[in-house]
């Protein structure tokens, strides 16, 4: 098949489409053969001539070794939580599968006697093609495949699985299953025009019995990156190597590592599952989610957050840094945003202005354009629709609640959130968030004059509480709710 692959492609084909045509399988039947690659990565299940002894021997050295330890970061993924009450989490379109793309996302089990339960909701809103297959892997104690569930394809399903004696540890593996074929458009969906420009294929679980990856016990989180000696820092409770400094005005989450020779002062926050290996970081810097910063400097009110692998790099004003990035030896500042699947890596590269998405050919050690490109720019927006979450009702014991106004997500996901109002409201002109102090910090009117479902942009506003308040023209309060940014 390889030697018909090499030999009987078209011209524009990605190899997956060639296999595709060639093997003659219906869509359903080629997603389902894909989804069986999936399950094999999560333990190397590749039996033959030892294959897969090889791998899972040369992911433990990788992992555990100075130099492999940014595939500490990617070997699994880490969802963000919707509701961590609620135990509701979702992968974000940075993360989120693509065509053929696959999560493995382990789960840690609170009572092995009780049966987990997966509640899977499929995003089927983002665009046209958007498919998954999914299902659960066990692995034994020593690292191979114990027993693997079902093929799950429906977009909204329960599935539940309870663990044997033999069961060390379960996976939930999803893949991006298109429902039509592969999208491959050079014009388009080409791998070097970026996330934005490719399908992908997000989802939503709500968990019963288990967290997922990046929520579990602090003790349990990335064992072999906590070799060298060192101890909980006692503003908030993360682990800082004793060789690092870091001052008891910096905020170290629960499930956050400082490591190496760091230097960490000010209001810097670490937090989420976020590890920070032989950097400075100063000021109101913040580093956040799954995001790894690996020396250089970090200062002012520069943020490194989701899945970005920032590496020697100097960070500064209120630069941001997001999505599966990898930025390496670079100095960034002023306003600019770097997102997507972005490589940057350059010795003299300098930029602080400007949003950019598309994969720079990082081995001709290519310079951002940084002009004043904004979220609006074509190469920034996305062939894929916006995510929607089902309103969840909020009650809170301080505030009025009419009961006739519901908010989701908790907390705010994305820096949006989503207000429905029952059919009674459709005399509310508009929305407003109210802060702790009674301040009014944000006003959004009905379109066309009234609404019953109202979009808040809530990116730029503060962590915190905020009441929401639905009001008519006269400034009659008709709904009271609220809502938590994070």
């Amino acid at each position: 098949m390889v030697s018909r692959l090499w030999t009987e492609w078209k011209p524009l084909e990605y190899p997956l489409q060639t296999l595709h045509r060639l093997t003659k399988m219906t869509q359903g039947e080629f997603n389902d053969y894909m989804f069986d690659y999936a399950r094999n990565a999560v333990t190397w299940n590749y039996p033959l001539k030892s294959w897969g002894s090889y791998l899972r021997n040369s992911r433990r050295e990788r992992l555990s070794a100075d130099w492999g330890r940014i595939f500490a970061q990617r070997t699994y993924d880490v969802l963000r939580a919707i509701d961590t009450n609620q135990h509701r989490y979702y992968s974000d379109p940075y993360n989120a599968p693509q065509d053929y793309g696959y999560n493995l996302v382990p789960l840690y089990v609170d009572d092995r006697s009780k049966p987990v339960v997966v509640k899977f909701i499929g995003h089927t809103e983002v665009n046209d093609h958007a498919g998954w297959r999914y299902g659960f892997v066990t692995e034994r104690a020593d690292g191979t495949e114990q027993r693997r569930g079902e093929v799950y394809a429906d977009p909204r399903l329960r599935i539940e699985i309870t663990l044997t004696p033999d069961d060390a540890k379960l996976y939930l593996v999803v893949l991006g299953a298109p429902t039509d074929s592969m999208h491959a458009n050079p014009a388009v969906n080409n791998t070097w025009n970026g996330n934005p420009k490719r399908y992908h294929y997000p989802y939503e679980v709500h968990l019963t019995n288990a967290l997922p990856e990046g929520y579990q016990d602090p003790e349990l989180v990335r064992p072999q990156l906590r070799k060298a000696p060192g101890k909980r820092h006692p503003n908030g409770g993360g682990r800082v190597d004793d060789r690092s400094k870091v001052d008891a005005s910096v905020y170290v989450g629960p499930r956050a590592i400082i490591a190496g020779a760091s230097t960490i002062t000010g209001n810097a926050r670490i937090e989420g599952y976020a590890y920070v290996q032989d950097a400075t970081i100063s000021g109101s810097a913040r580093v956040t989610d799954n995001a790894f910063v690996l020396g250089g400097t970090l200062t002012d009110s520069a943020v490194i957050k989701d899945q970005c692998l920032a590496q020697n790099n100097r960070i500064t004003g209120k630069a941001l840094l997001g999505g599966c990035s990898q930025v390496l030896n670079y100095k960034l500042g002023g306003t600019v945003r770097i997102f997507g699947d972005l490589v940057v890596y350059n010795e003299t590269g300098e930029c602080n202005t400007g949003e950019y998405h598309v994969l720079t050919q990082y081995y001709r050690n290519e310079l951002l354009p940084c002009d004043i490109r904004d979220s609006t720019h074509p190469e920034n927006v996305s062939v894929n629709r916006r995510l929607v979450f089902e309103t969840v009702s909020v009650t809170e014991q301080d505030l009025p609640h009419s009961g006739n106004i519901t908010v989701a997500p908790q907390p705010a996901v994305d820096g949006t959130v989503q207000v429905k109002l029952s059919a009674d409201l459709n005399d509310v002109k508009y929305i407003s968030l109210v802060d702790v102090q009674g301040s009014t910090v944000l006003i959004v009117p009905a379109q066309n004059g009234s609404a019953t479902r109202f979009t808040l942009d809530v990116s730029s506003l503060s962590a915190g509480r905020y009441a929401v308040l639905a009001t008519t023209s006269n400034g009659t309060l008709r709904g009271t709710s609220s809502v938590v940014i994070q």
